[in-house]
């Protein structure tokens, strides 16, 4: 198929289009570069069977978007374009409200426009918000914290009435905390210093940008006292959503009337503590580290139950938190 892919060159969009080449698909690009860089291009076509065909534009120009869903004959459309930092979405809540929720509309216009009626959605576990119960399910109740939750639980509800009210295939996935980078190692998560997350940060330090990594909290209800999470590779990440298009077109259980959820994540927890023992016996590497006060908002646990996945799209988490380190850190240290 012509597979489109909106936020195409970002950390997840662009190892996505890596399986999809691998397995014959033709891939297209629709990114704005917010969160990537035109050198991704590049990079993905060294590394795709196939090449990747890409546009430089703004998801919220539906004309623009609607020309190049007709010339290049998309048949379906996997979703990533999003800003997705949840604590910059606090400074600036209708900054992602806009390209999140009416970027989401526009691809829906444009889509519309050419009768595509086919969508898989990059959502995240943030919707949940804080939880009630671990590991979580699709069942367990939705309420994000931060804008950037409420951003992606707003556009899951619209794309939910498209499938209820329409003759939509849509399905959703809720990722947890995506990590690693390609076996080539020379395409992954090109992450800046603004980053919040942690293993972007410790690979920091590890590089010597920075003396220390700043720990946010030792006094949760964990083990060790610092916040547990699901961390998953990216490629894993990636892998849920070819599992996705082939459960989408080639199952006959699928439901039209009814938008699929599905949790991305390994159902297993990682402390802040644990990661940084594991990424020193991987590296050899000596991690120093300080206690600072809890960020607004951080959980103790958040872990995901990937059962409903293994269901239904017969996907399941294969590559270990020591690869994913090994492949994110010999990334890192040649490219960022």
């Amino acid at each position: 198929m012509n597979v489109l892919l909106t936020g195409g060159l970002g950390f997840i969009g662009g190892h996505t289009a890596i399986s999809l080449s691998r397995i014959g698909h033709s891939v297209y690009i629709y990114d704005s570069l917010i969160n990537s860089d035109k050198t991704s291009i590049e990079i993905l076509n060294q590394i795709c069977d196939n090449e990747i065909f890409c546009q430089i534009g703004d998801i919220l120009d539906t004309k623009s978007l609607t020309r190049f869903i007709e010339s290049n004959k998309i048949d379906t459309v996997i979703h990533f374009a999003a800003l997705k930092s949840p604590f910059e979405s606090i400074s600036n809540p209708s900054i992602y409200f806009n390209n999140n929720i009416s970027g989401t509309i526009s691809l829906i216009r444009a889509m519309e426009n050419n009768k595509i009626n086919s969508l898989i959605f990059s959502s995240s576990a943030s919707v949940y918000g804080p939880p009630e119960y671990n590991p979580m399910d699709e069942k367990h109740p939705e309420n994000p914290i931060n804008p950037y939750g409420k951003s992606k639980l707003l556009s899951e509800k619209i794309l939910k009435d498209l499938a209820k009210f329409q003759d939509w295939k849509i399905i959703i996935l809720r990722y947890f905390n995506p990590i690693g980078a390609h076996k080539s190692r020379i395409f992954g998560e090109f992450a800046n210093e603004k980053s919040n997350n942690l293993l972007p940060y410790l690979y920091r330090v590890a590089k010597g940008d920075f003396e220390f990594l700043s720990i946010y909290g030792n006094n949760f209800d964990t083990g060790d006292g610092t916040g547990i999470r699901d961390y998953i590779d990216v490629m894993d990440v990636a892998d849920g959503h070819i599992k996705s298009l082939e459960y989408m077109f080639n199952n006959d259980n699928y439901k039209k009337d009814n938008a699929s959820i599905f949790n991305l994540g390994t159902g297993t927890g990682v402390s802040v503590l644990e990661m940084i023992e594991l990424f020193e016996q991987v590296t050899g590497i000596e991690i120093k580290y300080k206690f600072e006060d809890r960020r607004q908002g951080d959980v103790g646990i958040c872990i995901a139950d990937p059962s409903k996945a293994m269901e239904y799209l017969n996907w399941k988490s294969k590559i270990t938190t020591e690869e994913s380190i090994n492949n994110g850190w010999n990334f890192f240290k040649n490219n960022c």
